[in-house]
């Protein structure tokens, strides 16, 4: 669960890879491109494709959830791209852990289905007014709520080896009754 599945990031990544290196404005297609230093060719796929991996990955992590009476969804470009009714939800997880990113601790929101995940962080437009209607769902649907601490400053209290690996895997874990 600490770190998120970089799956489509790496797919949008290697396409724009690919397509770099057989475009005839790639680095073959370069005039003098032999005599190019080789940390001038690579940076030629690399800028691109590392461009790419961070724009998927922008897209993914902050792309919108819709809420309605039948369920919660992930949008993508206004329509629904992952969608999981209430009635087949079966946890929540609220999970507060350091996000390398911004460089602070941060909350990421995960909402486990029958065959399906979604994943949000908290720093969407209208947070409040989200987790709001996710907490009378909640309630309504009788939907189990955890909340995860991974931060580095709850390690830093266990003075025993053992005790602190396993807290590291798997966090401190407390049954909530809302977000």
């Amino acid at each position: 669960m600490r770190t998120r599945s970089l799956f489509y990031e790496a797919v949008l990544a290697l396409v724009v890879f690919a397509a770099i290196s057989s475009s005839p404005l790639g680095p073959w297609g370069l005039p003098g491109y032999e005599e190019m230093p080789w940390y001038i060719v690579a940076m030629l796929f690399a800028g691109p494709t590392i461009m790419a991996f961070c724009v998927g990955y922008a897209f993914k992590r902050w792309r919108p959830i819709g809420i309605n009476e039948s369920g919660i969804s992930a949008l993508a470009f206004s329509k629904p791209w992952k969608f999981i009714p209430w009635s087949e939800i079966r946890k929540i997880e609220k999970i507060r852990m350091y996000d390398a990113t911004s460089w602070r601790y941060s909350l990421f929101y995960h909402v486990y289905g029958q065959n399906r995940h979604i994943g949000f962080e908290n720093g969407l437009k209208q947070m409040d007014s989200l987790l709001e209607a996710i907490n009378s769902q909640i309630a309504k649907f009788h939907i189990d709520v955890e909340y995860i601490d991974l931060g580095t400053d709850t390690l830093a209290k266990v003075t025993d080896r053992a005790e602190r690996k396993k807290l590291w895997r798997e966090g401190v874990r407390v049954a909530q009754s809302k977000l």
